[in-house]
């Protein structure tokens, strides 16, 4: 993870020839422009993921990796296929906008994005944008962007493992070249007994069985256009134990597909993609072949095009549109199951001297709910060869979900098409500065967030939806890498303050602390190890009744041996929380303990 954390306006301003780490550190980034620039050029906070560094952590999912960063927090009711609610920056779960190759992935009925569901081992990187980019991306990217980019020309290899619980996973991935272009291909199982993630409730083990398939390919047709397609298809099944009974089991299946396409003239990038995703899920009683719950199916189809332009050496501009469809099928009727959504968003960025500047601006048109314009502005100093002062500006909004609109009157609860938009407010300034053998940055942000959306009881109990709250989030960031007696060091830090405004208190299930150390080790002998000590503060729950349940601090420690046996053979031994330290994040809900995996990845 030597790359992970990365200076990002720093390296703007180095000069290539003054430090060969800069050049070590080059790399492509899309997430915070919405087209393709180096990392070096952005001003905005951003954490990348690489391949390297998902094969030293050896996640077993997403949420898995996902928790070694300090900036997110993650609430679990268990293990891989159980609910898993993420904060960024100390939003609600609904604030982060998750993508996967560019498609947002949240639910339309929920808001919601099951990361859960996908496989981290067709992940080939992972971009983090912190703090509001509605003004690229548009609703949900209130805390910030959430990017997965799947694999798209990985070496033929076969890979296995297993591990605690009955672990098992296997992964085939190939690809096949056509002229100036290639398509890859990606088979990944996994399936787990788990345990029981609820005392009490139901004396049985909650596992899981997922099974992914994967396409993705490239074609280049001459020297300024390459067209570019993906297929991704996630099912499986899994069970889960309940508070309130009922059903204890999901069935699902997600596909996304999508084409696109660049082109490159003369001083322009013009980028157009069109997708197509579907998610469908059903809620069971297992061993009973009668459903309990409701089946449903969302579709979203989205047209997106952008053109950048090369104004001079100095300056860029960037002009763009998106279109999408929503729609719910289905058991659950809904008065309205479809809408339209619209977007059209510019760009433009300008450097010279020791100044960069970066600004953009949104619209945003939600078919019978409302419109919105969101902003951001961003300024960066260079106050040294290897130091920078950055301040930010963003804006950003949550469209109310099909649920929080139109959920049919049932006696209990009943939607409200009156609601309005979650709006935010935000503002960061950052200082980064970099060394011979290491560098850091720190950060502060504040976000204010109206109209919070809440379901509130009336005098009969029935639940409706609400613009009733606001909150004020704030807190202090710190990222820090270094190599020093041999070994690799990468520290990330976070303290939130999320206030609920309404009542003063903390917004729920959210560490007011977190900290997170790797060290990592590497010989030329084929063998690699990484220790990595995660920290996660108390925090709080609250139940239906007003009353408040702390959860304990906790760290955990997660141990990685890698063995290269010879060109083609490589071993892993993981183990995860290897002390049994970790405590529940959900009230009420079980941690998997210490767990152990033993993989094997063979070249083919």
């Amino acid at each position: 993870m030597k790359k992970t954390i990365i200076s990002v306006a720093l390296l703007t301003l180095l000069n290539t020839n003054q430090s060969l780490a800069t050049e070590e550190l080059e790399i492509i980034t899309t997430t915070g422009y919405r087209t393709e620039a180096s990392l070096n050029t952005s001003l905005s906070s951003q954490i990348v993921i690489t391949a390297d560094d998902i094969e030293q952590l050896a996640p077993i999912s997403i949420t898995d990796l996902l928790s070694s960063y300090a900036a997110i927090d993650i609430s679990s009711t268990g293990g891989r296929g159980q609910n898993a609610s993420l904060f960024l920056r100390g939003g609600n779960a609904g604030h982060t906008l998750v993508l996967v190759d560019g498609v947002r992935i949240s639910s339309s009925t929920l808001g919601l994005a099951d990361t859960q569901k996908l496989a981290v081992n067709n992940i080939e990187r992972i971009e983090i944008v912190r703090g509001a980019r509605a003004s690229l991306w548009g609703s949900e990217a209130i805390g910030g962007v959430i990017q997965i980019f799947t694999k798209t020309t990985p070496a033929t290899s076969l890979a296995m493992k297993i591990g605690t619980d009955r672990f098992e996973s296997i992964r085939f991935q190939t690809s096949l070249e056509h002229g100036d272009g290639q398509t890859s291909f990606l088979v990944d199982h996994q399936e787990s007994e788990g345990f029981d993630v609820l005392s009490g409730v139901e004396p049985d083990k909650d596992g899981y069985s997922y099974q992914s398939f994967a396409l993705n390919g490239f074609q280049n047709i001459d020297s300024k256009l390459k067209l570019t397609w993906q297929l991704n298809v996630d099912q499986g099944d899994n069970q889960y134990d309940s508070q309130w009974g009922g059903s204890n089991s999901t069935e699902f299946q997600n596909k996304l597909m999508k084409v696109g396409g660049i082109y490159r003239w003369e001083d322009n990038v013009s980028e157009f993609s069109f997708s197509d995703q579907r998610d469908d899920s059903e809620t069971l009683v297992e061993g009973s072949s009668i459903p309990s719950g409701e089946r449903i199916i969302t579709k979203r189809m989205q047209l997106s095009a952008l053109n950048t332009t090369t104004i001079s050496k100095h300056a860029s501009f960037t002009i763009g549109t998106d279109l999408l469809t929503e729609e719910v099928e289905g058991d659950l009727v809904l008065d309205v199951d479809h809408r339209d959504l619209s977007a059209v968003f510019a760009q433009g960025m300008y450097s010279e001297n020791n100044w960069i500047i970066e600004s953009s601006l949104r619209y945003d048109y939600i078919e019978s709910v409302d419109s919105e314009f969101t902003h951001n502005i961003a300024i960066g100093y260079q106050i040294t060869p290897k130091s920078i002062v950055t301040v930010m500006q963003g804006t950003g909004f949550k469209v109310p979900t099909f649920n929080d609109l139109y959920w049919p009157a049932d006696g209990f609860s009943v939607g409200n098409d009156t609601l309005e938009s979650e709006r935010s407010n935000n503002y960061e300034i950052r200082y980064e500065q970099s060394f011979d053998d290491f560098s850091f940055s720190a950060t502060y942000f504040n976000n204010d967030i109206k109209n919070l959306i809440e379901w509130t009881p009336d005098s009969n109990f029935v639940y409706q939806p609400q613009n009733v709250k606001d909150a004020n989030i704030k807190g202090y960031e710190l990222d820090v890498n270094g190599e020093f007696l041999g070994l690799t060091h990468v520290l990330s830090a976070a303290w939130i303050d999320a206030i609920d405004e309404s009542t003063n208190t903390r917004l729920p299930l959210r560490a007011k602390q977190k900290y997170s150390y790797l060290m990592s080790y590497q010989t030329d002998k084929g063998f690699a190890s990484s220790v990595e000590f995660k920290y996660s503060g108390e925090r709080q729950q609250t139940s239906w009744d007003g009353s408040i349940t702390k959860l304990d601090s906790f760290m955990a420690t997660n141990v990685n041996l890698h063995y290269q046996l010879n060109e083609e053979v490589k071993l892993t031994l993981s183990i995860k929380d290897a002390f049994d330290k970790s405590e529940p994040t959900a009230v009420g809900y079980n941690v998997a303990g210490r767990q152990a995996y033993l993989g094997v990845v063979i070249n083919l």
